[in-house]
């Protein structure tokens, strides 16, 4: 059996401010909370051993990678929105490239004061 064992109290809990403190509630959804959520209290020992398994058509599947990829692909097509948004507002995108300019004005400026005094730095740092 290929499981996914993580402590949802110490992920956040109900606040849900990670994909752990999230998956929970998200799995329960439909469910009697009443009764559902007092037998899963004991069984989960007031919810910090949380155990997790995955089947396809009856078959298991590795939660651990199911639930991993999940978050890669969440955490991908929430960039990937956020980088849309921005693109479509123009004060925005000429925000960010100014913030680069900085960064890039800030480091070529930090380079050259190391380098007065005798400390060289790699282009990468």
């Amino acid at each position: 059996m290929t499981e996914y064992r993580f402590d949802w109290q110490a992920q956040g809990g109900a606040a849900g401010r990670t994909f752990e403190g999230w998956l929970l509630p998200t799995l329960l959804a439909g469910k009697d909370w009443d009764t559902t959520m007092e037998l899963l209290r004991e069984k989960t020992k007031d919810w910090s051993d949380v155990v997790v398994t995955v089947q396809v058509n009856g078959e298991e599947v590795n939660a651990r990678g199911f639930f991993t990829t999940i978050d890669m692909n969440l955490t991908y097509l929430i960039e990937r929105e956020a980088k849309r948004l921005i693109e479509e507002d123009d004060r925005l995108t000429e925000i960010g490239e100014a913030a680069a300019l900085f960064e890039a004005d800030c480091k070529r400026a930090a380079r050259y004061r190391l380098g007065q005094i005798g400390i060289r730095l790699d282009e990468e740092d």
